[in-house]
């Protein structure tokens, strides 16, 4: 049985603390807000836009 590959997906980081937009990154990165002078991690955004990238297209995945 054939292992089926991990789709890399990037997300919408925005800072928990000041609300500001930071970046779109892959899931398991961690992004720095100069504002708050910290770092953003996937686990700590509690309101996650449900839209998603994939890289390698041009248009979101919104499901």
């Amino acid at each position: 049985m054939a292992a089926v590959a991990a789709q890399k997906l990037m997300i919408q980081f925005i800072c928990p603390k000041c609300g500001r937009d930071l970046a779109w990154a892959y899931e398991n990165a961690s992004v720095y807000c100069r504002s708050c002078d910290r770092w953003i991690f996937a686990r700590e955004i509690k309101n996650v836009n449900p839209a998603k990238i994939d890289p390698d297209q041009d248009q979101l995945q919104l499901f």
